[in-house]
């Protein structure tokens, strides 16, 4: 079997895996869209940083889904 077609699959879920966590984190450590979200009212900011920590613990999720083979288990 070709080598390069064993490898397409893990470098596409690299590249996705890469673009999720880049994702989550400009939504986690960008402070001024939790101001912006907030426009001074505290319930929404506080419901923008809630929403972003539910976010991030699902893409956890994905990630293991899209790559179940670099899970925690040695």
């Amino acid at each position: 079997m070709n080598p390069s077609a064993q490898r397409a699959p893990a470098k596409w879920r690299r590249s996705l895996i890469a673009a999720i966590v880049g994702i989550d984190f400009v939504l986690s450590l960008t402070p001024q869209l939790h101001w912006a979200a907030g426009n001074g009212t505290p319930l929404v900011s506080i419901g923008y940083f809630l929403g972003t920590c539910v976010f991030i613990t699902l893409t956890l999720g994905v990630m293991v889904m899209i790559d179940p083979d670099k899970g925690g288990n040695p």
